[in-house]
Protein backbone atom coordinates (compact mmCIF):
# COMPACT_ATOMS: atom_id res chain seq x y z
CA UNK A 1 0.00 0.00 0.00
CA UNK A 2 2.80 2.46 0.97
CA UNK A 3 4.62 2.04 -2.25
CA UNK A 4 1.03 2.56 -4.20
CA UNK A 5 0.52 5.38 -2.34
CA UNK A 6 4.29 6.60 -3.32
CA UNK A 7 3.58 6.18 -7.14
CA UNK A 8 0.15 8.26 -6.99
CA UNK A 9 1.86 11.13 -5.23
CA UNK A 10 4.44 10.96 -7.52
CA UNK A 11 2.39 10.97 -10.58
CA UNK A 12 0.08 13.79 -9.72
CA UNK A 13 3.02 16.24 -8.63
CA UNK A 14 4.20 14.87 -12.55
CA UNK A 15 0.81 15.89 -13.23
CA UNK A 16 0.62 19.23 -11.58
CA UNK A 17 4.11 20.34 -12.59
CA UNK A 18 2.94 19.88 -16.39
CA UNK A 19 -0.12 21.54 -16.33
CA UNK A 20 1.62 24.82 -14.80
CA UNK A 21 4.39 24.71 -17.16
CA UNK A 22 1.16 24.12 -20.01
CA UNK A 23 -0.54 27.07 -18.31
CA UNK A 24 2.78 29.26 -18.29
CA UNK A 25 3.24 28.08 -22.29
CA UNK A 26 -0.46 28.91 -23.56
CA UNK A 27 -0.50 32.76 -22.04
CA UNK A 28 2.53 33.42 -24.56
CA UNK A 29 3.96 32.60 -28.29
CA UNK A 30 3.44 28.69 -28.43
CA UNK A 31 7.11 27.41 -30.49
CA UNK A 32 7.02 24.07 -29.27
CA UNK A 33 4.46 21.11 -29.36
CA UNK A 34 0.96 21.48 -28.00
CA UNK A 35 2.33 20.88 -24.03
CA UNK A 36 -1.18 19.91 -23.40
CA UNK A 37 -0.62 16.64 -25.09
CA UNK A 38 1.90 15.59 -22.36
CA UNK A 39 -0.40 16.82 -19.77
CA UNK A 40 -2.89 14.71 -20.64
CA UNK A 41 -0.94 11.15 -20.63
CA UNK A 42 -0.03 12.31 -17.22
CA UNK A 43 -3.28 12.95 -16.17
CA UNK A 44 -4.10 9.91 -17.06
CA UNK A 45 -1.25 8.32 -15.69
CA UNK A 46 -2.42 9.99 -12.07
CA UNK A 47 -5.53 8.60 -12.60
CA UNK A 48 -4.41 5.41 -12.91
CA UNK A 49 -1.89 5.43 -10.04
CA UNK A 50 -5.26 6.48 -8.20
CA UNK A 51 -7.37 3.41 -9.19
CA UNK A 52 -4.05 1.29 -8.46
CA UNK A 53 -4.15 2.05 -5.19
CA UNK A 54 -7.38 0.36 -4.71
CA UNK A 55 -6.47 -2.68 -6.77
CA UNK A 56 -5.60 -4.82 -4.09
CA UNK A 57 -6.84 -4.54 -0.55
CA UNK A 58 -4.34 -3.15 2.42
CA UNK A 59 -2.33 -5.96 3.77
CA UNK A 60 -2.30 -4.63 7.52
CA UNK A 61 -3.89 -2.11 9.64
CA UNK A 62 -1.37 0.06 9.17
CA UNK A 63 -1.30 0.03 5.44
CA UNK A 64 -4.86 0.61 5.72
CA UNK A 65 -4.49 3.77 7.89
CA UNK A 66 -1.66 4.85 5.45
CA UNK A 67 -4.82 4.63 2.53
CA UNK A 68 -7.10 6.68 4.77
CA UNK A 69 -4.85 9.26 6.06
CA UNK A 70 -3.22 9.71 2.59
CA UNK A 71 -6.96 10.14 0.71
CA UNK A 72 -7.74 12.31 3.53
CA UNK A 73 -5.06 14.57 3.00
CA UNK A 74 -5.59 14.85 -0.60
CA UNK A 75 -9.10 15.87 -0.69
CA UNK A 76 -7.93 18.55 2.49
CA UNK A 77 -5.60 19.99 -0.12
CA UNK A 78 -7.72 20.83 -2.63
CA UNK A 79 -7.68 18.21 -5.35
CA UNK A 80 -10.19 15.97 -6.43
CA UNK A 81 -9.89 11.90 -7.05
CA UNK A 82 -11.14 10.26 -9.78
CA UNK A 83 -15.11 9.92 -10.80
CA UNK A 84 -16.47 6.98 -8.58
CA UNK A 85 -13.25 6.55 -6.68
CA UNK A 86 -14.57 7.04 -3.05
CA UNK A 87 -17.26 4.54 -3.75
CA UNK A 88 -14.67 2.14 -4.46
CA UNK A 89 -12.15 3.48 -1.62
CA UNK A 90 -15.31 2.68 0.97
CA UNK A 91 -15.68 -0.32 -0.30
CA UNK A 92 -11.77 -1.45 0.22
CA UNK A 93 -12.08 0.05 3.73
CA UNK A 94 -14.84 -1.79 4.66
CA UNK A 95 -14.10 -4.90 3.58
CA UNK A 96 -10.59 -4.57 4.85
CA UNK A 97 -11.79 -3.91 8.16
CA UNK A 98 -14.68 -6.28 8.28
CA UNK A 99 -11.84 -8.40 7.76
CA UNK A 100 -9.67 -7.99 10.49
CA UNK A 101 -12.43 -8.08 12.63
CA UNK A 102 -13.33 -11.21 11.63
CA UNK A 103 -10.22 -12.62 12.37
CA UNK A 104 -9.37 -14.55 15.73
CA UNK A 105 -6.93 -12.94 17.91
CA UNK A 106 -3.77 -14.64 18.55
Amino acid sequence: MFEAIRRHRLAHYAFLAARHVSDEATSGEMTAPDPSLHVLDLERAAVAAAWDMLAAPPASPGGLSALVDYAGEFVEKGYDWPTHWETRFYSVVMDAALSWQSRPED
